[in-house]
């Protein structure tokens, strides 16, 4: 549905599909066209929907998360180190984001 792909299968026993003109029955063995299952607005409405939801959602998200302060946390600590720099600090932000990116808990 969500890609808008028609659908096409054969009855495996009897259907009773509700339609405008009321129920109508489809005999087992019957091949089924569908051309827009769930209809044309349910098209990318999925994806829609997370778009906005994250899009609404994120800075909610983050703040929850903890990464900025594991982030300044981190920071501070390479920052306070006698090898403070700019490699040091791309090193930190580098393991967090692979730490992210594995599923471990940044908090």
């Amino acid at each position: 549905m969500e890609k808008g792909s028609p659908v096409s299968f054969n009855a495996k026993k009897v259907l009773a599909i509700v339609g405008s003109s009321g129920v109508a029955f489809i005999a087992k063995g019957t091949k089924v066209n569908i051309l827009h299952p769930g209809g044309l607005q349910t098209k990318n409405a999925f994806a829609t929907y997370m778009l906005d939801w994250y899009t609404k959602n994120g800075n909610i998200i983050m703040d929850s998360s903890g990464l900025y302060e594991r982030i300044a946390n981190d920071v501070s600590i390479a920052l306070s180190s006698a090898n403070a720099g700019p490699d040091e600090i791309q090193k930190v932000v580098t393991i967090i984001a692979n730490q992210i990116d594995t599923g471990v808990i940044v908090k």
